[in-house]
């Protein structure tokens, strides 16, 4: 499960293995696009993008 803001976004099993392994390591980690506009609208995702506001340098 992800919260954007006040929203639940139900992530799939691979897309939440990533950000959890990103979340336990202590970044941040939001789901954005594309993926919330659908969940806005009730469809479900093709695909999913997420970001962080670590430095890809961090990893």
């Amino acid at each position: 499960m992800c919260y954007n803001g006040d929203m639940k976004i139900e992530l799939p099993e691979n897309v939440r293995y990533i950000h959890d392994s990103l979340f336990n390591a202590g970044y941040d980690v939001y789901a954005v696009g594309g993926c919330v506009r659908d969940t806005i609208l009730g469809k479900i995702p093709g695909d999913w993008d997420i970001t962080t506001p670590s430095l890809t340098l961090d990893f």
